[in-house]
C-alpha cells in the first residue's frame, strides 16, 4: 500500500510567492501535512496535492446571512459594487464573496458605517442588548477592534478551531497586538480589502529621477544600500529654491513630500518598535539608547529644507481633495518621493504624467536585515466577532475562506491599479510591490496609542516638533496609567 502525503497547492499558483507576504514574525508552511500510513512502505511515498480551500470546514447555513458590520469609504474601500463592473478588483472580490456564498450557503450582508466612531457605537449598543446581529465586524485596529477588545466586547477566536491563525494570509504580527491573557481578539489580513491598500507606500517619481540622473533605486533596494542615510542625500541634492526668494514654499522642488503619519512609517523602516510587547508586558523604548538615536536621526532628516510637511498648508487646493499639497507636490513633478497610503495612488496619482513606481521604506543602516512596512492602524483593516455571536465555529470557516480567497485572488489584483498600466507589467515595480508587503508591522502602541503617545513620537519624528524627551516627560504618566488601565482591562 502506498503512502500518501497531502500537500497544500494554492489556487493561482502564480502567487504562491506571495503567501509570505502576510507572515511578518515567521516564515510559515506552505503545505498541510497528514500523517504518513502505518502500513508497510514498499514503495516511494507518492504526492497527492489538496486545494486548501478543500481543507477548510464546510457548514451549510441554510440561506441564512452572514452579516458583517462593515466600516468602507471611498478612500478606505472593503465592499464591491453588488456585480461585476469590469474593475479587477471589484471583480475579485465579487467573486470571492460569491464563492462563499455558494460554499456556505448563504448570503454575504454588508451593512456599513462611514468611520469607526459610528461602528464602535454600534457594536456597543448590540452587545450591551445582547443582540446577535453581526457575524462579523470589519474595522479599525485603532479607535476600533483595540478598543472593543479592551471594552469586553470580543469574543475569543483562540478557541475556534475553524480558524488557523497561523497560516500566513493572516497577518503574525497583528495577532500579538491582539494576544493577551491567552486570549485573540481578532485578526488581519486580506479578509478586509482594506488590508491590500492600508500599508504606507513610498512612492517615487521615476521620470523625475531620470531627469536628475538619480540612478537605478531599484538595484540601490536590492543590494540593501536603501537606507535613510541614502535617501537623505538624494533628497538634498533634489531641493532646490526654485523661484529664488530665499525661502522654500509650495512653488518650489523638494525630495519629499510626507505627512505626519510618515513619521511612523520611516521609524517603521528603521526597525524601530515605539513598544515591545512580551506576553501581557508592554515597555516602551523611552529608555532605549538606538531607539532614540533613530528618533533624533529622523527629526535632523526631515527637519531640513529637503522635505516638505504638508499637513498645515492646507489639504484642498481649488476644493478638489486629488489637488491636496501632499498629492499636488508629486504629481506635479515638485517632489521626487512621496510618503503616502498605498491607496493614495488609485484616486490621486491615475492622471500623473511621469511615470512613479514605488520603494520600500529605506532601513535604519545596511547592517539591517530586512524592510519593514508600516499599516495604517487607523484603516478598517482588521476583523473581530462580537461575543454574541451564537455560531462561532461557522463564523471561523467563512473567515478562513474569506481571508485565504483574499490573499490568492484579491490581493494580486492591487499592484494593477495601484500602478499605471506600463509601470505595473515592469518586474522591478511588482518586485518592489512584494517587498513591501514581505514585513508589515504592527506595533501594540499604534493598535491602542496609549495616552495619545504615537502622536508625540510621529511628531518628532517627521521634523514638525523638537525637545522629545521633555514632551515625552510631560504625558508620561498618563501614558503608564492607561497602559496599565487598558491591561488590566484586556487580561481580566
Amino acid at each position: 500500500m502506498k503512502a500518501t502525503k497531502m500537500r497544500f497547492i494554492p489556487l493561482l499558483l502564480a502567487t504562491l510567492l506571495l503567501i509570505s507576504s502576510c507572515n511578518t514574525s515567521s516564515q510559515q508552511s506552505d503545505s498541510v501535512t497528514t500523517a504518513p500510513s502505518t502500513d508497510a512502505v514498499t514503495e516511494a511515498p507518492v504526492e497527492e496535492t489538496v486545494n486548501y480551500l478543500e481543507i477548510i470546514p464546510t457548514y451549510d447555513l441554510e440561506g441564512s446571512d452572514f452579516r458583517i458590520a462593515c466600516q468602507t469609504a471611498d478612500d478606505r474601500p472593503n465592499i464591491h459594487s453588488g456585480e461585476q463592473n469590469g474593475d479587477i478588483v471589484n471583480d475579485a472580490l465579487y467573486l470571492r464573496d460569491m464563492a462563499a456564498e455558494e460554499r456556505f450557503k448563504t448570503k454575504i450582508v454588508n451593512t456599513t458605517f462611514a468611520n469607526r466612531a459610528n461602528i464602535n457605537k454600534e457594536i456597543n449598543r448590540m452587545v450591551t442588548a445582547d443582540e446577535d446581529s453581526y457575524d462579523i465586524i470589519i474595522t479599525s485596529l485603532l479607535d476600533g477592534i483595540g478598543g472593543m477588545a479592551a471594552g469586553g466586547l470580543l469574543a475569543d477566536l483562540s478557541v475556534v478551531d475553524t480558524l488557523d491563525f497561523s497560516q500566513p494570509w493572516w497577518n503574525q504580527n497583528a495577532q500579538d497586538a491582539l494576544s493577551w491573557n491567552n486570549k485573540i481578539y481578532g485578526g488581519a489580513g486580506p479578509i478586509a480589502l482594506c488590508y491590500c491598500y492600508a500599508p504606507y507606500a513610498l512612492f517615487v517619481n521615476l521620470t523625475m529621477a531620470d531627469d536628475y540622473r538619480i540612478g537605478n533605486l531599484y538595484e540601490t533596494v536590492d543590494s540593501g544600500d536603501w537606507t535613510i542615510d541614502y535617501m537623505n542625500d538624494v533628497m538634498k541634492n533634489i531641493a532646490e529654491d526654485v523661484d529664488g526668494d530665499g525661502k522654500y514654499t509650495v512653488e518650489d522642488r523638494y525630495g519629499l513630500a510626507m505627512t505626519l503619519e510618515s513619521g511612523n512609517a520611516f521609524l517603521t523602516g528603521c526597525g524601530q518598535l515605539t513598544a515591545d510587547k512580551n506576553g501581557d508586558e508592554v515597555a516602551f523604548r523611552f529608555n532605549d539608547l538606538k531607539f532614540m538615536e533613530v528618533l533624533d536621526k529622523l527629526n535632523s532628516v526631515f527637519s531640513q529644507q529637503s522635505s516638505i510637511l504638508t499637513d498645515f498648508l492646507g489639504n484642498n487646493v481649488e476644493g478638489a481633495a486629488h489637488l491636496s499639497y501632499k498629492v499636488r507636490m508629486f504629481t506635479n513633478s515638485q517632489a521626487l518621493f512621496n510618503a503616502a497610503p498605498l491607496v493614495t495612488s488609485v484616486y490621486s496619482f491615475r492622471e500623473m504624467e511621469d511615470d512613479y513606481g514605488l520603494l520600500p521604506y529605506p532601513k535604519l543602516d545596511k547592517a539591517q536585515q530586512e524592510y519593514y512596512s508600516y499599516l495604517l492602524t487607523f484603516h478598517p483593516n482588521a476583523v473581530a466577532v462580537p461575543k454574541t455571536n451564537t455560531r462561532i465555529d461557522e463564523t471561523g470557516a467563512v473567515m478562513e475562506f474569506m481571508c485565504y480567497y483574499g490573499e490568492m485572488n484579491v490581493r494580486p489584483q492591487i499592484h494593477s491599479v495601484v500602478l499605471k498600466e506600463k509601470i505595473a507589467r515592469d518586474e522591478d515595480s511588482k518586485r518592489m510591490f512584494d517587498l513591501m508587503f514581505k514585513n508589515v508591522v504592527f506595533d501594540v502602541n499604534h493598535v491602542f496609542s496609549f495616552g495619545g503617545s504615537t502622536t508625540v513620537i510621529r511628531e518628532y519624528a517627521s521634523g514638525h516638533t523638537q525637545n522629545i524627551v521633555s514632551k515625552w516627560a510631560s504625558i508620561e504618566e498618563k501614558v503608564l496609567n492607561e497602559l496599565a488601565e487598558t491591561i488590566e482591562k484586556l487580561t481580566a
